[in-house]
């Protein structure tokens, strides 16, 4: 009998990196961690080991409310509870389009991200922008019962932005595991 003791170090974060850009410069540039929730983590189990149908594409949301993401916040009820920016010209959330998944058998680690294919908000309005969210549903201020949320991020300050600011916004999501 094998009594070596194995100890599971498994985890999933998720980071967004987020650049400000003025008149073609880069203004600010900085990265959150983010919390994945409840309703994300199941999604995550339920889709890879129970039969769950996936979502075909995910969305990035900003938010203005100075609120910390919680535990229990959903897809239905993110735009609400975060107060959603709409300020941009872009007709929905923004798609996060994901690179081929990079798997680094040395760390133990598995990263997806837009990296290649960053999404960006074009703001057509002076606003504050406190974090970001990603979700299943496109639709601005979504509130479906079918939307999904994977996770969200309140910055370490509030940024402040423009009417032609772009936010350009990068998420990936790392799984590591070690044994």
């Amino acid at each position: 009998m094998n009594t070596q003791k194995i100890e599971d170090n498994s985890n999933t974060k998720g980071l967004f990196k987020i650049k400000q850009i003025r008149n073609g410069i880069v203004i600010d540039e900085w990265e959150s961690p983010n919390l994945i929730v409840k309703e994300g983590r199941g999604y995550y189990q339920n889709a890879a080991l129970d039969g769950l149908t996936q979502k075909a594409a995910w969305y990035l949301g900003l938010f203005a409310g100075a609120r910390d993401p919680v535990d229990t916040d959903t897809g239905a009820n993110v735009s609400a509870n975060s107060t959603e920016i709409s300020e941009y010209d872009e007709a929905t959330r923004e798609v996060w389009t994901p690179d081929a998944a990079l798997d680094d058998s040395t760390t133990y680690q598995t990263i997806i991200s837009n990296s290649n294919n960053p999404a960006t908000f074009t703001l057509n309005d002076s606003v504050t922008i406190n974090g970001l969210f990603m979700a299943s549903e496109s639709t601005i201020d979504g509130s479906s019962g079918t939307s999904i949320l994977i996770g969200e991020t309140r910055f370490s300050s509030a940024r402040s932005a423009i009417s032609g600011d772009e936010i350009v916004v990068t998420y990936q999501i790392n799984i590591t595991g070690s044994v």
